[in-house]
């Protein structure tokens, strides 16, 4: 978050907000260099641990996606999103094995 006052001076002023094409354009570009992951990102990372990284991800990324995400009906049945497996009918499978 040490980059959201710069974000939102370069929204203030880079932002083309008179015409829609060129609003949606830059403002896109600039959300995308706020949350794009910079050099200085990866060192940080690499300094703190990638094992903090990972473990966040699964414990507390994934767990709130799983229950908080609630795409519409249409995503299932335009393949946007596709279920590759089940864990239970996994372990199912391989128990008989």
């Amino acid at each position: 978050m040490d980059g959201l006052p710069m974000y939102i001076l370069r929204l203030a002023t880079e932002v083309e907000w008179d015409t829609e094409k060129e609003c949606f354009e830059t403002f896109a570009r600039e959300t995308s260099e706020f949350y794009a992951m910079k050099k200085d990102s990866f060192q940080l990372l690499k300094e703190d641990s990638s094992e903090s990284w990972k473990w966040t991800t699964e414990h507390v990324i994934y767990p709130v996606i799983r229950t908080s995400l609630y795409p519409p009906k249409l995503f299932a049945e335009n393949a946007s999103f596709l279920q590759i497996a089940n864990l239970p009918d996994l372990y199912k499978v391989f128990e008989r094995c």
